[in-house]
């Protein structure tokens, strides 16, 4: 019975061991099948916005604008209780880990094959 058992979960082992890595393949096609497609950084670095459309009259009294209306802001000028709201609904953990927060990932995990 014993062997049994451990044969089983020898097959267990085997396969998700396959599955991580035909995971990771996976992940890695599409990444060499997207990345010529990306944008590079730079591209992000001289972002041009859009200039709205203004209709004058004949003595140049403003219209009507259309089109978006965009004002950047510098990041310092961002109100904290906007920062941390976004934080908060995105990841409540942010602060507390390097940058993925594998503690949230197992729980994930977990509920999902619970179900």
């Amino acid at each position: 019975m014993n062997t049994k058992i451990q044969k089983t979960l020898k097959w267990i082992a085997i396969t998700a061991v396959a599955g991580m890595a035909g995971a990771v393949m996976v992940v890695c096609a599409a990444y060499l099948y997207l990345a010529p497609l990306l944008p590079s950084a730079e591209t992000y670095r001289d972002v041009q916005l859009e200039t709205p459309l203004r209709i004058y009259t004949a003595d140049r009294r403003l219209i009507d604008e259309i089109g978006n209306r965009r004002n950047p802001v510098n990041f310092e000028d961002i109100p904290q209780i906007l920062t941390d709201a976004v934080i908060a609904t995105e990841d409540v953990r942010f602060y507390s880990h390097p940058g993925v927060d594998l503690q949230s990932w197992v729980a994930y995990f977990m509920a999902l094959f619970a179900a």
